[in-house]
Protein backbone atom coordinates (compact mmCIF):
# COMPACT_ATOMS: atom_id res chain seq x y z
CA UNK A 1 0.00 0.00 0.00
CA UNK A 2 1.56 3.28 -1.11
CA UNK A 3 -0.61 5.83 0.72
CA UNK A 4 -2.51 4.62 3.79
CA UNK A 5 -5.95 5.77 4.84
CA UNK A 6 -5.96 7.18 8.33
CA UNK A 7 -7.99 9.29 10.73
CA UNK A 8 -7.61 9.37 14.49
CA UNK A 9 -10.03 12.20 15.22
CA UNK A 10 -13.55 12.20 16.58
CA UNK A 11 -15.32 13.73 13.61
CA UNK A 12 -18.31 13.16 11.38
CA UNK A 13 -16.16 12.35 8.37
CA UNK A 14 -13.21 10.04 8.00
CA UNK A 15 -11.42 9.97 4.69
CA UNK A 16 -8.05 9.91 3.09
CA UNK A 17 -5.94 13.03 2.70
CA UNK A 18 -7.61 14.96 -0.13
CA UNK A 19 -4.35 15.39 -2.04
CA UNK A 20 -3.45 11.69 -2.20
CA UNK A 21 -5.10 8.47 -3.20
CA UNK A 22 -4.44 4.91 -2.15
CA UNK A 23 -2.59 2.76 -4.68
CA UNK A 24 -1.96 -0.90 -3.96
CA UNK A 25 1.74 -0.56 -4.82
CA UNK A 26 2.26 -4.21 -5.78
CA UNK A 27 3.31 -5.57 -9.14
CA UNK A 28 0.17 -6.18 -11.19
CA UNK A 29 -3.39 -5.02 -10.55
CA UNK A 30 -3.50 -5.94 -6.86
CA UNK A 31 -6.01 -8.79 -7.10
CA UNK A 32 -6.15 -10.34 -3.63
CA UNK A 33 -4.74 -7.19 -2.01
CA UNK A 34 -6.52 -5.76 1.02
CA UNK A 35 -7.41 -2.42 2.55
CA UNK A 36 -7.84 -2.53 6.33
CA UNK A 37 -10.23 0.11 7.71
CA UNK A 38 -10.73 0.71 11.41
CA UNK A 39 -13.50 3.08 12.53
CA UNK A 40 -13.52 5.27 15.64
CA UNK A 41 -16.88 3.66 16.46
CA UNK A 42 -19.21 1.12 14.94
CA UNK A 43 -20.73 1.82 11.52
CA UNK A 44 -23.26 0.03 9.34
CA UNK A 45 -21.91 1.31 6.01
CA UNK A 46 -18.97 2.93 4.29
CA UNK A 47 -18.73 5.21 1.24
CA UNK A 48 -15.87 4.57 -1.22
CA UNK A 49 -14.64 7.07 -3.81
CA UNK A 50 -13.21 4.60 -6.30
CA UNK A 51 -10.22 5.28 -8.56
CA UNK A 52 -7.64 8.05 -8.72
CA UNK A 53 -9.89 11.12 -8.55
CA UNK A 54 -8.09 14.44 -8.98
CA UNK A 55 -9.97 17.50 -10.24
CA UNK A 56 -6.75 18.93 -11.71
CA UNK A 57 -5.80 15.71 -13.51
CA UNK A 58 -9.02 14.12 -14.72
CA UNK A 59 -7.14 11.59 -16.86
CA UNK A 60 -5.90 9.74 -13.76
CA UNK A 61 -9.28 8.06 -13.19
CA UNK A 62 -9.15 6.08 -16.45
CA UNK A 63 -5.34 5.89 -16.63
CA UNK A 64 -5.21 3.80 -13.41
CA UNK A 65 -7.08 0.64 -12.42
CA UNK A 66 -10.30 1.02 -10.44
CA UNK A 67 -12.06 -1.44 -8.15
CA UNK A 68 -14.64 -3.52 -10.00
CA UNK A 69 -15.54 -6.17 -7.44
CA UNK A 70 -14.51 -6.49 -3.78
CA UNK A 71 -15.23 -8.65 -0.76
CA UNK A 72 -15.90 -6.81 2.51
CA UNK A 73 -15.24 -8.79 5.68
CA UNK A 74 -16.49 -7.43 8.97
CA UNK A 75 -15.88 -10.28 11.40
CA UNK A 76 -19.50 -11.45 11.61
CA UNK A 77 -20.14 -11.05 7.89
CA UNK A 78 -18.58 -11.30 4.46
CA UNK A 79 -20.26 -9.61 1.47
CA UNK A 80 -19.33 -8.87 -2.13
CA UNK A 81 -19.81 -5.47 -3.75
CA UNK A 82 -19.62 -4.55 -7.45
CA UNK A 83 -18.61 -1.00 -8.38
CA UNK A 84 -20.00 0.83 -11.40
CA UNK A 85 -17.21 2.50 -13.39
CA UNK A 86 -17.83 6.20 -12.81
CA UNK A 87 -16.83 8.79 -10.23
CA UNK A 88 -19.11 8.97 -7.23
CA UNK A 89 -19.27 7.74 -3.64
CA UNK A 90 -20.36 4.11 -3.68
CA UNK A 91 -22.28 3.20 -0.50
CA UNK A 92 -21.51 -0.27 0.81
CA UNK A 93 -24.10 -1.22 3.44
CA UNK A 94 -23.22 -3.83 6.07
CA UNK A 95 -25.68 -6.36 7.51
CA UNK A 96 -24.54 -5.38 11.02
CA UNK A 97 -22.57 -2.52 12.55
CA UNK A 98 -18.83 -3.14 13.01
CA UNK A 99 -15.78 -1.15 14.05
CA UNK A 100 -13.41 -2.51 11.40
CA UNK A 101 -13.54 -4.03 7.94
CA UNK A 102 -11.18 -5.60 5.45
CA UNK A 103 -11.77 -4.86 1.76
CA UNK A 104 -10.26 -7.50 -0.54
CA UNK A 105 -9.77 -6.70 -4.23
CA UNK A 106 -11.40 -9.44 -6.36
CA UNK A 107 -11.53 -7.76 -9.78
CA UNK A 108 -10.51 -4.40 -11.28
CA UNK A 109 -11.35 -2.19 -14.26
CA UNK A 110 -8.00 -2.00 -16.13
CA UNK A 111 -6.29 1.37 -16.47
CA UNK A 112 -5.38 2.77 -19.90
CA UNK A 113 -1.83 3.58 -18.83
CA UNK A 114 -0.86 2.09 -15.46
CA UNK A 115 -1.51 -1.19 -13.67
CA UNK A 116 -2.03 0.41 -10.22
CA UNK A 117 -5.40 0.00 -8.54
CA UNK A 118 -6.43 3.22 -6.80
CA UNK A 119 -9.02 4.42 -4.29
CA UNK A 120 -9.36 8.14 -3.55
CA UNK A 121 -11.34 8.12 -0.32
CA UNK A 122 -13.20 6.10 2.23
CA UNK A 123 -15.91 8.29 3.68
CA UNK A 124 -17.96 7.60 6.79
CA UNK A 125 -20.82 9.85 7.81
CA UNK A 126 -21.74 9.53 11.46
CA UNK A 127 -23.55 11.71 13.94
CA UNK A 128 -21.17 13.70 16.14
CA UNK A 129 -20.42 12.26 19.57
CA UNK A 130 -20.68 15.68 21.20
CA UNK A 131 -22.93 18.72 20.77
CA UNK A 132 -21.70 21.31 18.26
CA UNK A 133 -21.07 23.81 21.09
CA UNK A 134 -18.41 21.50 22.56
CA UNK A 135 -16.60 21.25 19.21
CA UNK A 136 -16.77 25.04 18.87
CA UNK A 137 -15.33 25.47 22.39
CA UNK A 138 -12.38 23.25 21.46
CA UNK A 139 -11.79 25.33 18.30
CA UNK A 140 -11.98 28.60 20.27
CA UNK A 141 -9.48 27.26 22.83
CA UNK A 142 -7.11 26.24 20.03
CA UNK A 143 -7.43 29.69 18.42
CA UNK A 144 -6.54 31.37 21.74
CA UNK A 145 -3.64 28.99 22.47
CA UNK A 146 -2.10 29.57 19.04
CA UNK A 147 -2.58 33.34 19.23
CA UNK A 148 -4.84 33.38 16.18
CA UNK A 149 -7.39 35.54 18.05
CA UNK A 150 -4.75 38.29 18.46
CA UNK A 151 -3.91 38.07 14.76
CA UNK A 152 -7.60 38.48 13.88
CA UNK A 153 -7.92 41.53 16.16
CA UNK A 154 -4.80 43.09 14.64
CA UNK A 155 -6.10 42.46 11.13
CA UNK A 156 -9.45 44.04 12.01
CA UNK A 157 -7.70 47.12 13.47
CA UNK A 158 -5.61 47.55 10.30
CA UNK A 159 -8.62 47.11 8.01
CA UNK A 160 -10.85 49.59 9.84
CA UNK A 161 -12.79 47.57 12.36
CA UNK A 162 -14.69 44.35 12.68
CA UNK A 163 -16.93 43.42 9.80
CA UNK A 164 -20.60 42.81 10.64
CA UNK A 165 -21.51 39.14 10.54
CA UNK A 166 -25.03 37.83 10.16
CA UNK A 167 -26.24 35.69 13.03
CA UNK A 168 -28.04 32.40 12.50
CA UNK A 169 -31.42 33.01 10.92
CA UNK A 170 -30.53 36.58 9.94
CA UNK A 171 -30.20 37.48 6.28
CA UNK A 172 -26.69 38.41 5.09
CA UNK A 173 -26.02 42.10 4.49
CA UNK A 174 -27.72 43.21 1.28
CA UNK A 175 -30.05 40.21 1.21
CA UNK A 176 -33.65 40.15 2.38
CA UNK A 177 -34.96 37.37 4.60
CA UNK A 178 -37.04 34.81 2.72
CA UNK A 179 -40.45 36.27 1.85
CA UNK A 180 -39.38 39.92 2.34
CA UNK A 181 -38.22 42.45 -0.24
CA UNK A 182 -35.19 44.67 0.17
CA UNK A 183 -36.00 48.26 0.99
CA UNK A 184 -35.11 50.60 -1.85
CA UNK A 185 -33.65 54.06 -1.10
Amino acid sequence: MRYPFYSYVDAELNFNNASLFWAEGEKGPGIGGTIEVEFNREADHVMVLNGAVDIARLNLYKDNNRLKRVRVDGGAFSIEYAFEDFVWFHKIAFPTAVDRITITVLEVYPGRKWDDTCVSAIFLKQAPLRPRSEYEAVIETYIRLKGIDRLILEYERRKGGKKRQASIGEAPIGKAPIGEALATP
